[in-house]
């Protein structure tokens, strides 16, 4: 998963501005969490044969995406992952565009983690389940 954000957390503090966050980060970037989390997600859903980790080689599909939005607006985390997979042969068989609000409990950065981790698990398993289905109707249709 690649996209613009760094280790610091982000709020919206208006439609075209962001504020950088100085004393509270994500332990990694949002795009390794996203990643991360979809490769943990996969291997535990045994949906495929197998599970390659990211940049650890080519397998029969490569499902990849971009992080557009991992923010704090207002009392909710918002979150837009765009996320697609190829076979191996490079043919795109699914792609699609998944954004989730979450409330945020406490406002705190300890608050905005939970209903990130939230909403990212939320995404991902829906993802997922997107992706498999794709792949099934591909592979029924003789494709």
């Amino acid at each position: 998963m690649l996209g613009p954000y760094d280790k610091k957390m982000v709020r919206r503090v208006a439609d075209q501005q962001l504020a950088m966050d100085e004393y509270h980060r994500w332990v990694q970037s949002p795009e390794s969490l996203v990643t991360r989390q979809f490769y943990l997600a996969a291997k535990a859903a045994n949906i495929w044969s197998s599970v390659t980790p990211p940049f650890g080689g080519a397998g029969d599909h490569v499902l990849s995406g971009n992080v557009l939005r991992f923010e704090q607006v207002d009392r909710k985390a918002h979150v837009r992952i765009e996320v697609w997979c190829r076979n191996a042969a490079g043919d795109m068989l699914f792609a699609k565009t998944y954004s989730l609000e979450e409330p945020i409990d406490a406002p705190t950065p300890a608050g905005f983690a939970a209903a990130m981790a939230k909403a990212v698990d939320t995404l991902v398993s829906q993802a997922l389940t997107d992706v498999a289905a794709a792949i099934s109707t591909r592979v029924a249709d003789g494709g």
